[in-house]
């Protein structure tokens, strides 16, 4: 027997059953060659399926030959492995028994699921996200530069001074200011609680020159109804003199 296929699946959550295949090394008898390896299988889950088949079987190596990979890249791509088992004996016997059996689970040989479609989207997207830890460093290191900048710049302006150039042009540096004092302060606080009594004033003033307002607004208001009466009244007065009965 030259050749067989041996079934397996990545996982139980994946419910697609996966194929590799084995032949026997023409170029050396104790060696197979396993074929269409998926980029996401590891060559220990070669190992680990191999043993599966012929548990009495020892491998002496394993590695990638080949890939369609258009870079030649072993880890993209279906890859093609050598396997070293000792003796022709135990290549016929894998080759024999792959055949008959059940689909491998390779999650449950306990290999990781890999890392393909959201799963490997989710990793990778985490993967450029920086922890805490991280971002902190980021920042000491970024206000360590800055505090040695400005301290580089503070000492340069202080060696400059006040010394005019070779041109005769004096470089005016910004200096800190000086912070008030208890005088000053009190002072300003004065002035803030001056300003406020004068505001208190000032709307005291204004509510009573509106309630005034309001007060002339309403009088002059009742004047007008009280005009309007009288005139009703006159109205009416001389319509009830004009339906009078007068006899001729």
């Amino acid at each position: 027997m030259t050749s067989a296929v041996l079934n397996y699946s990545v996982s139980n959550e994946f419910s697609c059953t996966r194929q590799i295949f084995l032949k026997s090394d023409k170029s050396n008898e104790s060696s197979l060659i396993v074929g269409n390896i998926p980029p996401f299988v590891s060559l220990d889950a070669i190992k680990s399926m191999i043993i599966l088949t012929e548990p009495k079987a020892k491998i002496h190596s394993a590695n990638f030959k080949s890939s369609t990979s258009l870079d030649e890249d072993i880890q993209k791509g279906y890859r093609t492995a050598s396997v070293n088992v000792g003796t022709e004996r135990s290549v016929q016997k894998i080759l024999k028994s792959a055949e008959s059996l059940p689909v491998i689970n390779l999650h449950a040989l306990g290999h990781p699921l890999p890392r393909v479609g959201m799963r490997k989207f989710t990793e990778d997207y985490s993967k450029k996200l920086k922890t805490v830890e991280e971002l902190e460093m980021d920042v000491e290191t970024y206000m360590s530069d800055y505090d040695a900048k400005v301290a580089q710049r503070k000492m340069e302006a202080k060696l400059k001074g006040n010394k005019p150039d070779e041109d005769g042009w004096v470089t005016v540096t910004r200096t800190k200011r000086h912070a008030a004092t208890d005088q000053q302060i009190i002072k300003n606080s004065e002035l803030i609680d001056r300003v406020k009594r004068r505001k208190v004033v000032a709307d005291e003033e204004a509510v009573a020159f509106y309630t005034f307002k309001s007060k002339e607004s309403k009088a002059k208001h009742m004047d007008e109804l009280r005009r309007k009466f009288e005139e009703d009244k006159k109205r009416i007065a001389l319509a009830k003199a004009a339906r009078k009965f007068n006899p001729v």
